[in-house]
C-alpha cells in the first residue's frame, strides 16, 4: 500500500511498506535524496508512526482506574505513537523552594509513556518499564500544572522505546527530558 510522506529535508515522494520496512519504487537510497543513513532511518521511524491507535483516552482512563488506580495525572490526548498528560500540582508534589520534585516529574513521564503504548497495543497491564533516564533541564514551577508529551520512537514485538518532554504549563522550554524503555509481554 502506497502512503504519501514528507521528510523535512527531502522532496515529497511515495513510500510503500515491504516486509515492515518503508521503501520507494526505486529503493531506500532514492527515497531519501541527500540524506545520510541515520537520517533515512529517522524517516523510516516517521513512516512507522502512521500506525493506528486501538484505545481512546477515555478507554485508557477506565482501564487504568482498574489496574493502576494509584497513578498520577490526567490523560489529555492520545494519537498515533503519542500521548499528552497533565498533573495539577499539589503540596505533596513540591520540594523545598516551591519546585516540582524529581520523583513527581519522573512518575508523570513514566505514566504518560505507558499511556502512549496502551493507545497502540491495547489494554496490557504487564507492559513494564525496564529503563528510565531523566535529564532535569530547569526548575519546574510549583504554581503551574505539569504537562507531559510522550512520543514512541520504536514499538516492537518485545520492546517499546520512547521519550517524554515535560513542561510547566504556559512555558515553551521543557523542564525535563525523559527517555524510557518498556518490556512488552510475549503473547505467543
Amino acid at each position: 500500500t502506497a502512503v504519501p510522506w514528507t521528510h523535512p529535508r527531502a522532496s515529497p515522494g511515495v513510500c510503500r511498506c515491504v516486509e515492515g520496512k518503508a521503501h520507494s519504487s526505486e529503493g531506500v537510497e532514492a527515497s531519501y535524496p541527500g540524506l545520510s543513513y541515520g537520517e533515512a532511518i529517522t524517516s523510516r521511524i516517521a513512516f512507522r508512526e502512521r500506525t493506528m491507535t486501538v484505545m481512546t483516552a477515555a478507554a485508557i482512563e477506565d482501564f487504568l482506574d482498574d489496574v493502576f488506580p494509584q497513578r498520577m495525572g490526567t490523560i489529555e490526548a492520545v494519537s498515533e505513537m503519542r500521548a499528552t498528560m497533565s498533573l495539577a500540582i499539589e503540596d505533596e508534589h513540591l520540594r523545598p523552594g516551591a519546585s516540582v520534585s524529581g520523583p513527581t516529574m519522573m512518575g508523570l513521564a513514566d505514566v504518560c509513556l505507558y499511556v502512549a503504548i496502551l493507545a497502540q497495543i491495547g489494554p496490557e497491564p504487564m507492559a513494564v518499564t525496564s529503563n528510565l533516564n531523566c535529564h532535569f533541564l530547569r526548575r519546574a514551577r510549583g504554581d503551574r500544572d505539569l504537562i507531559a508529551n510522550a512520543r514512541l520512537i520504536k514499538l516492537g514485538r518485545r520492546l517499546a522505546v520512547g521519550e517524554v518532554e515535560l513542561f510547566s504549563d504556559g512555558d515553551e522550554a521543557p523542564v525535563a527530558h525523559v527517555t524510557a524503555t518498556y518490556v512488552l509481554p510475549d503473547n505467543d
